[in-house]
């Protein structure tokens, strides 16, 4: 059969499955050919002549060689995620960190090279039950395997992309989400950590040098994703580059509440006018996400405050507004309730 790809988008909470699958390809070509060449060495030859002998042994040589070989192309290729059976928001991740098409050739190479070899194993088993020479027999076992081990080559390739994919987080579209926006140091972390019960989860984010961190809350028998997406949502459009769109455009996918975050103060480093900025650009790059405007630090935070904010960022009094202290946990139960309506 040739190797096809499914065109369904299969559910996202196949992706853990999907990578917990992944047989890794063997670190180098060497390595893998090692392997090879030492099971082969294992096995002897029976005949009542030398020659039948050497017959014997070599078969079983590439015999050995070509099961292991094909067995171990085959699971490489069918335990490798198949870019259309992700959900769209992976096959867009995908797109970023790999080149998808290369990737798709690779496996069907692989899978390819695996009956190519079954039929070079067989070509070369024929010549040898016609060999009436031992040193010709040897030859042809040594032809096989030189031959072997060039189509290993492909083995660099693949396993290039299986590591990529295992970088990628552990994250379900399909689940209620609540994502974290709003500029660095305004509190999203300690917000996250407030409204999880368990331990955020810190995965390495594949397209940018930081971090993406993923908790879990229940609300009313209702599990929810939170997300905080530092270094991807906290700087304006003409700040990101090219990578971080296209993420930006993969969490698209998502469906459930964006959390903004403020801080009135402007202790963490950036003005109101830059943190209006980047929430204006969310609000067109997330539409179909319902708002929540969270005013962070507000065991600290003044009527003035609060004042400038408003008189600067006018748009917020469009959406709901809750103020809460990250710090001391003032109101957080409050925002879950907010978060448990929106949702």
């Amino acid at each position: 059969m040739d190797f096809i790809y499914d065109s369904q988008g299969s559910s996202s909470v196949e992706i853990e499955k999907a990578i917990s699958r992944i047989y890794l390809a063997p670190a180098s070509v060497d390595a893998l050919f090692e392997i090879v060449v030492n099971r082969s060495k294992r096995v002897e030859g029976k005949g009542k002549y030398l020659i039948d002998r050497v017959k014997n042994r070599e078969i079983k040589r590439i015999e050995v060689a070509e099961k292991y070989v094909v067995k171990t192309f085959r699971k490489i290729a069918f335990s490798s995620p198949f870019i259309n059976k992700l959900h769209p928001f992976y096959r867009e991740l995908a797109s970023i960190i790999i080149d998808s098409d290369d990737y798709r050739k690779c496996l069907a190479f692989i899978y390819k090279s695996s009956k190519l070899i079954e039929k070079i194993a067989r070509e070369h088993i024929r010549e040898i039950k016609r060999s009436q020479s031992i040193k010709d027999i040897v030859k042809l076992r040594k032809a096989f395997f030189g031959r072997l081990k060039s189509i290993l080559e492909c083995i660099v390739r693949i396993r290039k992309y299986q590591l990529e994919f295992l970088k990628l987080p552990s994250i379900n579209p399909q689940l209620n989400s609540v994502i974290i926006a709003g500029a660095p140091n305004v509190g999203k972390s300690s917000i996250l950590k407030r409204l999880t019960s368990a331990k955020p989860e810190i995965k390495p984010y594949p397209f940018t040098t930081k971090e993406i961190i993923v908790g879990h809350m229940k609300l009313n028998d209702k599990i929810i994703q939170v997300i905080d997406t530092p270094g991807l949502l906290d700087r304006p459009l003409e700040e990101k580059n090219e990578i971080e769109q296209k993420a930006i455009l993969a969490l698209k996918h998502f469906r459930g509440l964006l959390l903004y975050v403020f801080d009135p103060t402007e202790s963490c480093g950036f003005l109101i006018e830059y943190q209006c900025l980047i929430f204006k650009e969310l609000l067109e790059w997330f539409p179909y996400f319902q708002k929540v405007v969270v005013l962070n630090k507000s065991d600290v935070f003044t009527d003035q405050h609060l004042t400038k904010l408003f008189s600067i960022c006018p748009i917020i009094r469009n959406h709901e507004i809750v103020k809460v202290s990250a710090l001391k946990g003032a109101n957080i139960d409050l925002l879950k309730r907010v978060i448990n309506e929106k949702i």
